[in-house]
């Protein structure tokens, strides 16, 4: 049984050396079709690259669906102010992509997701309690006007007679 051990290691040391063979491939890949050189895909870019490259072959190499990395691709572009992709980004993601989710995966998306819970309640209470505020003004500038709920009233107008302070301004 011992002699079967090196074997393994031997293996799983092949496998490593692929996957990260696999990653590099995919990097200089996508280096080739972003034409401006700033280390990041454009949504243009990377179709192109799907259409005319060797990525695609490359993903089903690696086993992935090409329209699961296009939906991948999408979601980076869309948490991205420029809605550019970071390659090393997108390659390490495609990497983790590869293979079935492991427990640590489910773990650790977990932990993440109690993360923006957390802070999406925080939020939440905060603009609650801001918005409480407006109405509390707003419920003591109406009679001051003599305006019903339905007339405008400018910012000006509240601030003039004290109804207003910058701890109500919601930025």
């Amino acid at each position: 049984m011992q002699n079967l051990a090196p074997g393994k290691e031997a293996l799983a040391r092949e496998l490593q050396q692929e996957k990260e063979a696999h990653a590099l491939e995919l990097v200089n890949l996508c280096r080739e079709v972003d034409a401006d050189t700033t280390g990041m895909l454009s949504r243009e870019q990377f179709a192109d690259g799907l259409k005319k490259g060797r990525i695609p072959m490359l993903l089903q190499l690696i086993g992935l669906n090409r329209h699961d990395v296009e939906r991948f691709f999408d979601v980076l572009s869309a948490s991205s102010p420029s809605g550019e992709v970071e390659i090393m980004c997108f390659v390490h993601g495609c990497m983790r992509l590869a293979g079935a989710a492991t427990s640590f995966d489910l773990q650790m998306l977990t932990v993440d997701m109690k993360g923006v819970l957390k802070k999406q309640s925080k939020d939440f209470r905060d603009m609650k309690r801001r918005l409480q505020r407006v109405e509390q003004a707003m419920d003591l500038a109406l009679p001051v006007f003599g305006a019903a709920a339905s007339d405008p009233i400018c910012m000006d107008d509240l601030l003039s007679v004290g109804l207003y302070s910058d701890e109500l301004d919601p930025v």
